[in-house]
C-alpha cells in the first residue's frame, strides 16, 4: 500500500538531507561537464552551505523551502522546491525528486505548492526556472505543467563552467472582464449572507 504523501515547508535539520539530493541531481545531470576531484567535492560542500544558510532564513517572506516526504515526522526525502522572489518573479531555484520516488507525482505537487505561495505572494508575478536544454526529461514535464519555454542561454553552475540552458515561464492569468464581473457577483452574495457590505470594483 502506497505511504501518503506529505508536502511541508523544511526546516534546518533537513539541510543535510537537501544538500546530498541537490548534489545527486547535479552530478546525474552535469555528469558531462562537471570537473571531478578537489572542485566537485568543493561543490558539494557549497551545495551543505547553501541550504544551511537558506533554511536558517526562516522570517525572510521572499523565500520558501518545501520538502516532500512519506511520512510526517521522519519519513525519507522524496523531493524538495525553493522559491525565490526577485524583480524579475518568482524563481523556483530547484526542483529535485529522488529518482526512487520519481514518477508518483511528486514533482507536480511540489510546484503545485510553490505556485500556490507565488500567487498569494503576488498575483501580478511570472513563475520562472532555469534547466538544462539537454534535459529533454525535465523539458517534457515542465510543458506539462504549462510552462513556455524561451531561448537558448549560457549559464554559470561554478566558476568556469556554463551550460545552455532554458528558462521556462509560468505567466498570471489574466481575467477578462465577464471572469471579474462573475467573481464580483460571488463575493457580493457570500458578504451579503454574512451580513456584510458587499465589495465593489474588485477582482
Amino acid at each position: 500500500m502506497n505511504r501518503p504523501l506529505v508536502v511541508q515547508p523544511a526546516t534546518l535539520q533537513d539541510a543535510a538531507q537537501i544538500a546530498a539530493l541537490h548534489d545527486h541531481s547535479w552530478q546525474a545531470i552535469y555528469a558531462h561537464v562537471l570537473p571531478i576531484g578537489d572542485v566537485r567535492s568543493h561543490l558539494v560542500e557549497a551545495h551543505v552551505k547553501l541550504w544551511r544558510d537558506r533554511l536558517m532564513r526562516a522570517d525572510d517572506p521572499a523565500l520558501r523551502i518545501w520538502k516532500a516526504c512519506p511520512d510526517a515526522t521522519d519519513g525519507p526525502l522524496a523531493g524538495f522546491v525553493c522559491a525565490l522572489s526577485g524583480a524579475d518573479g518568482i524563481l523556483l531555484d530547484n526542483l529535485h525528486v529522488a529518482p526512487a520516488w520519481q514518477g508518483r507525482g511528486i514533482g507536480r505537487a511540489l510546484f503545485a505548492r510553490a505556485r500556490d505561495w507565488a500567487r498569494v505572494l503576488d498575483s501580478n508575478a511570472a513563475l520562472y526556472l532555469w534547466t538544462l536544454a539537454q534535459n529533454v526529461k525535465a523539458r517534457r514535464f515542465y510543458e506539462r505543467l504549462g510552462g513556455v519555454a524561451g531561448t537558448v542561454h549560457p549559464i554559470a553552475i561554478s566558476p568556469g563552467i556554463e551550460v545552455p540552458a532554458l528558462r521556462y515561464v509560468w505567466r498570471p492569468e489574466r481575467r477578462d472582464a465577464t471572469q471579474r464581473t462573475a467573481i464580483r457577483k460571488a463575493r457580493n452574495v457570500r458578504d451579503d449572507a454574512r451580513g456584510r457590505a458587499p465589495l465593489e470594483g474588485h477582482a
